[in-house]
């Protein structure tokens, strides 16, 4: 039997319904329960605690009981046990790993998962060389620049009296190393962009349209991600 493990912050919103969803979903597809173990847990749950009224309410929509779960701390030992980790955000599938880095070839976002394209280490690696060519230019920019920048700042604190002409040849100074970053810049912003869209959005103490948004994007994604194991 194989385990599926679903992962959010408090294991009382989006995993909860990500677990009983896929439950529905993969009996649905044919599939049999005992093929599929399919369990959720939180990263900072409180364990025992129901899943939110608003889950409950929106999954009830769905034909689904909630009121029985009740949340569960995330252990090592679950994700050991786990087949696949399919976490709601970002965040979570580095705290996974962070608790047992050998997971990472089992370890996905839920909507990257479902889409078969394992991207966010691409993405992260690109975010970390992004970084890096960040810190390099600002290092060699100030080695060049740095006596004359440093001048610029002694000649303020003498020369009280010129103070604002001495602000303008620094912001000028700034202006220019804006524009040395300005490419980066461009690029991290759309790496951002592109992260924040594999997360599912978290509703906790949110109204109840946000938890329905969610568990469309949930059953969505678990369709995907459930056809994908069947192939």
């Amino acid at each position: 039997m194989r385990t599926i493990l679903f992962v959010c912050t408090g294991n009382t919103c989006r995993s909860s319904m990500a677990e009983a969803l896929a439950r529905e979903i993969w009996v649905k597809k044919g599939g049999s329960p005992e093929e599929l173990r399919i369990i959720s847990a939180g990263t900072a749950a409180i364990p025992a605690a129901p899943a939110s009224r608003e889950a409950i309410a929106v999954m009830k929509e769905e034909g689904i009981d909630l009121g029985s779960h009740r949340a569960q701390q995330l252990t090592p030992a679950m994700i050991h046990e786990a087949d696949l980790i399919l976490t709601m955000s970002a965040s979570h599938r580095r705290q996974v790993l962070e608790m047992v880095p050998s997971a990472r070839d089992k370890v996905f976002l839920l909507k990257e998962f479902a889409c078969g394209q394992e991207e966010l280490p691409h993405l992260e690696q690109q975010m970390a060389e992004l970084q890096e060519r960040i810190r390099q230019k600002e290092e060699r920019f100030y080695t060049t620049h740095r006596q004359e920048i440093e001048q610029l700042r002694q000649e303020r604190t003498r020369l009280m009296a010129e103070l604002h002409r001495v602000e303008d040849r620094l912001n000028e100074w700034q202006v220019r190393y804006q524009e040395e970053l300005a490419d980066e810049i461009r690029e991290m912003r759309q790496l951002e962009s592109q992260m924040r869209a594999l997360d599912i959005p978290d509703p906790f103490g949110q109204p109840l349209p946000a938890y329905q948004e969610c568990a469309r994007e949930l059953r969505a994604a678990i369709e995907r991600a459930l056809d994908r194991l069947r192939c």
